[in-house]
């Protein structure tokens, strides 16, 4: 829903989303996949949640990173590789 909707009439809180940019978009919807995938060894903290970080300064995402970390009580697995995780580890690190 995020992406390219084409000619469909899909509507979000009545705002019709063709007509709303990527990053509004973007800040209203999300997708938490139930079983995440990710094939590289990726740390929680770099790749994983930093990554997330779109919306964000440059200047700002370090510390972005560190806070979604904190405020989901995960910041003890920054430096875990991703997908070394149990399932229970990934979805908070997913939210962030």
């Amino acid at each position: 829903m995020t992406g390219v909707i084409g000619n469909a009439d899909i509507r979000y809180m009545g705002q019709p989303l063709k007509k709303m940019s990527y990053i509004d978009r973007a800040r209203m919807l999300s997708f938490l996949p139930q079983m995440p995938e990710v094939s590289f060894p990726f740390t929680v903290f770099f790749e994983v949640v930093k990554f997330g970080q779109y919306n964000a300064s440059n200047e700002d995402i370090e510390e972005a990173t560190n806070t979604s970390l904190r405020m989901a009580d995960i910041y003890h697995l920054k430096e875990r590789v991703f997908s070394e995780l149990s399932g229970g580890e990934k979805t908070p690190c997913n939210a962030c």
